[in-house]
């Protein structure tokens, strides 16, 4: 829970007279009951919103109304339309979302007085300094001519106006950061009470037995609700709604009938899933008076989307018990219903559902032959040929796909010669790439890894295996990620299948997409004058990613493996642009890997080269969605204002911790100190671990708790690497270069992996564990222990090895500058 003094710090001191300052314990909230219209309070006065919990004592109101008041009618379907209910509600203190406009306006408006008056002040300061040296100027001829005896006829000098002060009050609100009100989210919530009495659910029709009480159990969910009625006597009744799957896909269908076919287009985001984790199995099932009946194989016409992996269309047939009018989902609709147990973040993203799809296929009417060359264009098909009445309208909303030129004749030649070549076998890394390329036409580029650069980036890879990078063609393809583009798992594993039967039974052969190495710039721009900065600021932003990455909006540019991109040229394509007058204190920021498990982000900055390249031979330099762009405001370029600790922005060009080096600043003098691996290398790297913890006596377990590891962790990895020899024992922190960092798996002390050394010494580990973990609301101060029973971190072994291999080209303190101003 933030401070909210803090959080809505803005809105008190923007100069609005009604809004004072708040304080977490200003929120506070009532309970009160609907007692046929009337709101009855329950309780002696508001209790804290942020408590720990509240405490009514009297709950002996009414409230069901039915059978027991003869003559009135049955509740109605919705509670919230019952006479009688309970209301939980904030008294006097809000969350200010009616006055947030009027805030952001008077900041807004603050920094734009703020700006006027500084212009103002710095025309009037360069009025006085140009009068002075006039004056000066005047002066000086004068003197002159009295020397030589001229006659001096002094010129009328204008005087420059008084230098007005900037408005304190309006810099302060103008710099204010106005935040969103504050939304609280509820991490858990429990009801403690007492109640009794006697029902029977399998009365479904109202007949009650000696005793009972007439009552009606409605059970909550997240579209609607249900009533708890007749239930089989092995099936189990749960109060609450049971979610036991991990991912679950709504649709709702209006203007259909029962064992009408529905086409439905998946249209979806190819490459935005995530290809290391195990695709998962979607089932299908439709509503029917409220309960969730499974699609039988013969109700499923036809799946073209390989399991939601890519787009594709879905018929299904409406089954005869389908009912629309159901209280659980919003009524009026056919519900069918799509869910994953597992691996959800293996399913791409979904752009569009669209409804009554078919598929095309071009038909060669003698068109011309190049009309094949790029996908056809959306909202280019509008009408049928023949028209139809039933028909309403026909639409085109994304572009053309797996259109292929027919074959020239060099094409043929080069075909037939490849197939003499490698005599449809693959044998060699040029024919397991030229039979992707003939295969799968979508398939832009293919690199097999070779040998000697198979494990020196990867332990997962052994020696004698076969990796394929394939690059997806995007040329006009949309929608996809421009700026990574990727195969679907579906096809990756279609092409892994394919070459099954082209290779020796013994090869191990694995397809992936190629890494995205995103390389972020910073610079300083003048605008040519008259320009709107604000437009001209997203443009060059655009520019840039353009630059960067042409493949994502040219299909005649160039996507290849181990490419270089440099400085030079890309600030003379800038300072080409014709918005833009000059670029100045141009130089890339970061260079960010994102591998299985962790992130690797490498500081550009610390480093004067002119060239940036990749790292890795499957790599592929592209740009950063965002570059960080600083604004020249003046008529020439001052290197002192875009220089030094105060034009820094904290995690881009100023890291308090560096990689690789720990450094001491001391006043008057400055001590360094830099390692290639130092002893805090492996703070923070991820892993998740089975924990059990007590907070102020109430237990909690989680299974798998995402963490990390601590200081005080990687200290001791670090002292099992300098053991186990990985680091040299004279020059600590270095590199034993008699090691090889490309094996499989480190071994540390009595031949250990580090999995299993971590296992044996559990009970030193510490992690970055706190109380918050495991209840949103838990204090520091709050009486805090837990004990770790397993840890697991399959990706922490490769993320140790690539620190080490970084290590190796450590060239001494040269490397890690470090100016203060």
């Amino acid at each position: 829970l933030p401070d909210l003094e803090k959080y809505y710090f803005a809105y008190s001191h923007c100069g609005l007279d009604r809004v004072g300052t708040i304080k977490n314990e200003d929120f506070e909230v009532k309970l009160e009951f609907l007692d046929r219209r009337a709101w009855v309070p329950i309780g002696r006065g508001a209790q804290g919103l942020f408590n720990k919990s509240w405490s009514y004592q009297e709950f002996s109101k009414q409230t069901y109304q039915g059978e027991l008041f003869p003559g009135q009618p049955e509740l109605p379907k919705d509670p919230l339309e019952w006479p009688r209910y309970y209301q939980l509600l904030l008294t006097t203190q809000g969350f200010l979302r009616n006055v947030h406009g009027q805030v952001l306006a008077a900041v807004t408006e603050a920094a734009r007085r703020s700006e006027v008056a500084r212009n103002l002040y710095d025309t009037i300061k360069d009025e006085i300094n140009n009068y002075e040296e006039q004056v000066k100027a005047a002066k000086l001829a004068e003197a002159e001519a009295r020397e030589k005896g001229d006659a001096y006829y002094p010129q009328a000098i204008r005087e420059a106006r008084r230098l007005p002060s900037l408005p304190e009050n309006d810099q302060e609100m103008g710099s204010l950061v106005v935040k969103d009100p504050y939304t609280p989210v509820i991490h858990s919530m429990s009801i403690d009470y007492q109640a009794s009495t006697q029902m029977e659910l399998a009365t479904a029709s109202g007949r009650l037995w000696s005793g009972e009480t007439p009552i009606r159990v409605f059970r909550f969910n997240p579209f609607g609700s249900e009533t708890l009625e007749k239930a089989d006597v092995e099936e189990k009744v749960f109060l609450l709604p049971q979610y036991e799957h991990e991912g679950y896909l709504l649709i709702g269908l209006k203007d259909v009938a029962p064992l009408q076919t529905v086409s439905l287009l998946f249209q979806m985001i190819s490459g935005s899933g995530d290809v290391n984790l195990t695709a998962p199995e979607i089932t299908w099932s439709y509503l029917a008076e409220n309960k969730w009946v499974p699609f039988s194989a013969a109700e499923i016409l036809k799946d073209k989307t390989g399991g939601l992996q890519d787009t594709g269309i879905i018929q299904f047939q409406i089954p005869a018990t389908a009912t629309s009018e159901n209280t659980v989902l919003p009524s009026g609709l056919y519900w069918i219903r799509a869910e994953a147990v597992e691996n959800i973040g293996a399913v791409p993203n979904i752009l569009a559902i669209e409804a009554g799809a078919v598929c095309l296929t071009y038909r060669n009417n003698n068109n011309d032959p190049e009309h094949l060359a790029t996908p056809l264009p959306a909202n280019r098909i509008t009408e049928l040929t023949v028209r139809d009445g039933a028909i309403k309208k026909v639409a085109q909303p994304y572009s053309s796909f797996n259109g292929q030129q027919q074959e020239t004749k060099v094409e043929f030649n080069v075909r037939v010669s490849e197939r003499l070549k490698h005599k449809n076998r693959a044998l060699t890394l040029d024919d397991y790439e030229k039979l992707i390329l003939t295969r799968f036409p979508q398939i832009y580029k293919v690199k097999c890894l070779p040998q000697d650069e198979l494990t020196t980036f990867e332990s997962t890879w052994r020696r004698g295996e076969v990796v394929a990078i394939v690059i997806l063609k995007n040329s006009n393809s949309f929608p996809f990620y421009p700026l990574k583009p990727k195969a679907p798992a579906n096809l990756l594993k279609e092409i892994e299948q394919y070459m099954q039967g082209l290779m020796p039974s013994q090869v191990k052969f694995t397809v992936v997409n190629p890494r995205f190495e995103e390389v972020q710039y910073r610079l300083a721009v003048k605008f040519v004058d008259g320009t709107d900065r604000g437009f001209y600021l997203n443009r060059l932003n655009e520019d840039l990613k353009r630059t960067l990455s042409p493949w994502a909006y040219e299909k005649e540019a160039d996507l290849s493996f181990g490419s270089a991109i440099y400085s030079s040229s890309l600030i003379y394509f800038l300072e080409n642009l014709d918005y833009v007058d000059y670029v100045a204190n141009f130089y890339p920021l970061h260079q960010t890997i994102h591998h299985k498990g962790y992130t690797e982000r490498i500081p550009l900055f610390l480093t004067e080269d002119n060239a940036v390249t990749t790292k890795y031979p499957d790599s592929i330099l592209v740009s950063a969605g965002n570059h960080v762009i600083d604004v020249i405001t003046t008529e020439f370029f001052d290197p002192g204002a875009f220089r030094g600790i105060g034009h820094m922005k904290v995690g881009f060009d100023f890291w308090i911790d560096r990689p690789g080096a720990i450094f001491a600043v001391g006043i008057g003098a400055m001590e360094i100190e830099a390692w290639p691996v130092r002893r805090y290398a492996f703070a923070g790297l991820p892993v998740e671990v089975k924990v059990k913890a007590i907070i102020c006596g109430q237990e909690y377990a989680e299974d798998q708790l995402p963490t990390q590891l601590s200081w005080s962790d990687s200290q001791m990895i670090w002292d099992a690497l300098l053991a186990a020899g990985y680091l040299d024992e004279k020059k600590k922190g270095y590199i034993n270069p008699d090691q090889d960092l490309y094996a499989t798996s480190l071994k540390l002390p009595d031949e250990r992996s580090l999995e299993d050394y971590l296992q044996d010494n559990l009970s030193q580990l510490t992690f970055a564990i706190s109380a918050s973990d495991f209840e949103s609301s838990a204090g520091r101060q709050d009486e805090f222990s837990y004990t770790v029973e397993a840890l697991y971190c399959d990706s922490l072994e490769t993320a140790v090895l690539n620190i080490l291999k970084a290590g190796v080209g450590f060239d001494g303190i040269s490397q890690y500058p470090f100016i203060v101003y």
